[in-house]
């Protein structure tokens, strides 16, 4: 089952979608069935990255030099993970859900436990980040 979001005046749409439906994709006419409405996820700012954890129960937003993990069914926010010195532009899951990673314009990618929101790692790039990733099996 797909999970898609949309912001729509200023209020987050939380869609889940089974089969083949597309997500978000330009002229399709997908299947959505009956929507369930998340609350804006308390976000001042606009927001570049959104990331879904595994089970589908918590999300991960870009907040400023922050990022925010949010409780996808109240749409509370649960935890800021802090340590960026400028704008996160990318979120990140594991596949197990128990580690993320976020990329900011100061260069920096940092590995956070998700539990605890502590920094498990840092590393520093050159430039700006806008995209960060798992490998599948979530070792990289």
């Amino acid at each position: 089952m797909r999970r898609c979001l949309w912001l729509i005046a200023g209020v987050y749409l939380l869609w889940f979608i089974g089969g083949t439906s597309l997500c978000g994709a330009e002229g399709s006419k997908a299947d959505l069935g009956a929507p369930r409405l998340v609350p804006q996820l308390g976000s001042t700012s606009v927001v570049d990255s959104v990331a879904f954890s595994p089970d589908g129960t918590k999300a991960l937003t870009d907040g400023g030099k922050s990022a925010i993990l949010w409780d996808v069914a109240t749409g509370r926010e649960i935890r800021r993970l802090r340590g960026h010195t400028s704008r996160v532009g990318s979120v990140s899951f594991s596949p197990d859900g128990t580690k993320a990673l976020t990329g900011g314009y100061d260069g920096l990618v940092i590995l956070w436990n998700v539990a605890t929101g502590h920094e498990l790692r840092r590393l520093k790039g050159q430039g700006l980040i806008t995209s960060v990733a798992f490998s599948p099996d979530g070792s990289q």
